[in-house]
This record gives C-alpha cells, structure tokens and sequence, in this order.
C-alpha cells in the first residue's frame, strides 16, 4: 500500500470523519449520521459467486466498510456504509463499486443461508426465507486529486449501446462523489478536517490561494494530525508534521516553510552569484595568459587552478 493510500484510508477510518462524509452526501451536511452509531466492519470481501464444480472464490479488499445502527424506527435497523478513497482518477469505477457492492450482497445471502439451514421451509436455491430482508449496501468515492474528475460516474457511462430501445433494459450503477472540486458552498457543510483537506487540494496549484487559506482560515490553526498528513502527501507540500501530536498547527508549518523556501532561494541566489565571480575571474586569468604572462604567475596571483589556463 503506498503512501497517500494508508494515509488516507487511516484518515477515513475516523468515525467523524466518515460520517460527516456521508451526511453531506446524503444530507447535504445536516448531523443526521451519528459518528457513535458506526461500528467497524471487516474490508476483506470473500465470496464465491455461484456454487458448483467449477466455482472459484472473490476475494477484494475494500478501504473502510462500517455499519451504521439505526435507531430512528420501531425497530433498529442497520445499512453497511463503504468508502473507497481514490488518489487518481479510475475509469472504471462504476464496475468496482458495484462488483464491491454485490460481494457485500452476496456474504448477506451467504450468511442468512447458514442460519436457515436446519429450518424446514427455505428456498432450495438460495436457502433464504420469504421474510429474509438484505442490509441496504451504500459506496461512497472519496477522491482526494486536484486534477477534476474526468472517469465515468456511472455504468452505462463506460457501455457502448448502438440500440437506444435496447438502452432502458440495461441496468445502470452510479458512483457518488466527494471531492475537491466541490463548490466552496457544498464543501462549507463539512463539519469535520475533510473540510479542510478538501480545500487545501482544491487550491494547491496556486500559492497565492494556499496563502489566503492559511492566513485567513483560523481552523487551520488546529486539524487534526491525521488530516494534516493527508494535505501534505497529496499536495507535496513540503510542511514539517509531529506525527506524536494529535493536532497540527498548519499556519505555522506554512509559515515555517515560506521561511525555509526564502533562505533557501536566498542562499541560491548566493551561489549563483559566486559561480558568476569565479567564471569573470577565470576569463581575466586566461586574458593574461594570451598576453603573454606565464601560466604558473597568473595562476598564483588570479587564485586559479593552472589547469583551466
């Protein structure tokens, strides 16, 4: 696993953040999601589609997969929440989410078989009961790029379908989206560090906007380390992070850097400056040396290594 990918898979893994990620999408923001509702549930996807002599198992691992209890009806119910965070964009990510959904699916039917199994009247085929009921199956795409996403958001996206009458028949699977490129309105109703995150992304590829973000933002001051990590992998900003903290102030690692690149700039200029001097120097001394004065002479008094003469 690379290094954006565990960092921000261990971002997402945050409760808080993961729920303020699905009440924009669901809610456009509201605190409908309660982080303490989330129960973690195990990535590893194993699954043999269709039983028989030649069967051969699925196996993929998913980025985080939790389900949320829901206690709002009579009865407590529960829907499995997946995210799948992309630091690229994947153009085909219509057909991973929804083969990671049908995995998910399929494990239920699995699952609600076994326990039927020493019950008298199930379906032969699937082992289910009439009254048997699947976990609803939710994948969000958290994209953490700077570039806008140019992949398909949808199936039917990705098909080549010549007959239109044929068109409606053929079943659609969309993505949902969190990303960067989110309106500054839409990404306000983050109420977590994604907030943060998302717009550092958005506008890393001028310093001018990263400038105002970090001078005129005060949450800035305190994010969570976690997101402060995510910012500088995905941006290659070059801020100095204390992973043993909890919390980072990321006004003064910009700060600190602006510094850092302005001695360092500096001390180019310095250089640049010297290797200027040395070069007029050793064009004087060679003049010398065609004007007839010995080589070993010019040398001495010029400071120059005989052998460039």
């Amino acid at each position: 696993m690379g290094k954006k990918d565990s960092s921000t898979k261990k971002l997402m893994q945050n409760n808080e953040i993961f729920a303020d990620a699905f009440n924009l999408l669901v809610y456009n923001g509201k605190k409908v999601i309660n982080p303490d509702d989330l129960q973690p549930l195990d990535t590893t996807s194993l699954v043999i589609p269709f039983k028989g002599k030649d069967s051969k198992a699925v196996q993929k691992y998913r980025d985080v997969l939790k389900k949320l209890v829901i206690k709002r009806t009579p009865e407590v119910a529960y829907v499995v929440l997946g995210i799948e965070n992309q630091s690229d964009i994947h153009m085909a990510m219509p057909v991973r989410n929804m083969l990671y959904d049908a995995i998910q699916y399929a494990n239920q039917v699995e699952e609600l078989a076994k326990q039927n199994k020493h019950k008298g009247e199930v379906d032969f085929l699937s082992g289910l009961e009439y009254e048997n009921k699947l976990m609803p199956v939710v994948t969000l795409t958290v994209y953490f790029g700077a570039k806008p996403w140019s992949g398909p958001k949808s199936l039917k996206e990705m098909l080549n379908i010549p007959d239109k009458s044929l068109a409606k028949f053929i079943q659609d699977y969309k993505i949902y989206l969190v990303c960067p490129q989110l309106p500054d309105k839409k990404l306000d109703k983050l109420s977590s560090n994604l907030r943060e995150v998302m717009k550092v992304i958005k506008y890393s590829q001028k310093k001018s906007d990263l400038n105002r973000l970090f001078t005129t933002n005060r949450r800035y001051k305190s994010i969570d380390t976690d997101a402060a990590i995510v910012i500088k992998d995905m941006t290659n900003m070059e801020v100095k992070i204390d992973t043993k903290k909890e919390k980072t102030n990321m006004c003064k690692a910009w700060e600190d850097l602006k510094v850092e690149l302005l001695a360092k700039g500096e001390k180019k200029g310095e250089k640049k400056e010297q290797a200027k001097s040395i070069k007029e120097n050793l064009r004087k001394a060679k003049a010398l040396v065609k004007a007839g004065i010995a080589k070993e002479i010019v040398a001495k008094i010029m400071g120059v290594n005989i052998a460039l003469l």
